[in-house]
């Protein structure tokens, strides 16, 4: 029960931390006034998140490969992501090929979302997800997205490990 504990307070310290981080870099790079002039809400960017959710559910399940037309309603085009500390895209045109590859990988994958938590002074939306492929074990993903006024997502941050049942014991 102890070791369950410390790793979920290690996983959410990781969030935290990527939260911390990624507020810290858009408040520098950001005019204070922007900030509190935001033309979206708490529910509109948790909404968004839910997007996000279901579209990796759909992907997951789907045998057809991911279209533009599929990333250009949820992303903006100078979308970038970032996986375990390393950018691995910084375009959203990008996004058919590497999730057509990680389908690949992984199998047909499932998705237990978990929780979503938003922010309206960062336009920002972190979400925990629990997910399995058929070629993989559980995963448990920390997500941060930074949402714009148009309610596309303009970049990801991903935090994942992999989740052994032995490891609570």
């Amino acid at each position: 029960m102890i070791k369950r504990i410390l790793f979920l307070a290690l996983i959410a310290g990781i969030a935290l931390q990527t939260s911390i981080y990624a507020s810290q870099e858009i408040h520098q790079n950001v005019p204070q006034e922007a900030l509190q002039k935001s033309l979206i809400g708490y529910d509109d960017i948790k909404a968004v998140g839910e997007r996000f959710v279901t579209h990796l559910k759909s992907v997951g399940q789907s045998d057809t490969p991911v279209t533009q037309e599929d990333i250009d309603q949820l992303f903006s085009p100078s979308c970038q992501k970032v996986v375990n500390g390393s950018t691995i895209l910084s375009t959203s045109s990008d996004l058919p090929a590497q999730l057509t590859r990680a389908r690949d990988t992984a199998g047909k994958w499932t998705i237990d979302h978990l929780f979503t938590i938003a922010s309206t002074v960062d336009k920002a939306c972190a979400l925990q997800i629990m997910w399995q492929g058929e070629k993989m074990t559980k995963h448990t993903t920390m997500v941060t997205l930074f949402i714009n006024d148009d309610q596309k997502i303009t970049r990801i941050l991903e935090v994942f490990s992999s989740y052994e049942q032995n490891t609570f014991k």
